[in-house]
């Protein structure tokens, strides 16, 4: 096992979770791999070793099957440039799942609370508390 394998973050979780049967479900992994102070390491050696399976470095089995050749064609230095912009774009994508979730979480709690605020209206004018107690 190399170095930097040692300290990669996913040695502490389950397996399975870096062998999502669909894509969607890699989103847990990725995020863990982006906080990973191995992630670049743990990139590189996914293309260098030609990996097939998995989530490597934040980059699904998927993603690697349209990324490996073009890393193969390039020069090594040009190699460590394709994976740095890769870490960028993978640092974006999940700052935009996170603010899209909240997005989605913040409609979610406006609708309810305007579900809310119509139950406590109409049972108002039917005589009843919120509590949905007759009132006296």
């Amino acid at each position: 096992m190399s170095e930097w394998a040692e300290q990669a973050v996913c040695r502490s979780v389950d397996p399975d979770m870096w062998f999502p049967n669909y894509p969607g479900q890699e989103w847990d992994a990725v995020k863990i791999c982006s906080q990973c102070p191995v992630q670049k390491e743990c990139m590189t050696a996914s293309f260098d070793q030609e990996e097939e399976f998995g989530v490597w470095g934040g980059v699904t089995h998927w993603d690697r099957v349209t990324l490996l050749p073009k890393y193969m064609k390039r020069a090594k230095p040009d190699r460590q440039l394709m994976v740095d912009r890769m870490l960028q774009r993978i640092d974006a994508a999940i700052e935009k799942r996170v603010a899209h979730k909240k997005e989605v979480n913040d409609r979610r709690l406006e609708r309810n609370a305007r579900n809310n605020q119509r139950i406590r209206d109409e049972l108002k004018s039917k005589g009843f508390s919120s509590r949905g107690h007759k009132a006296a």
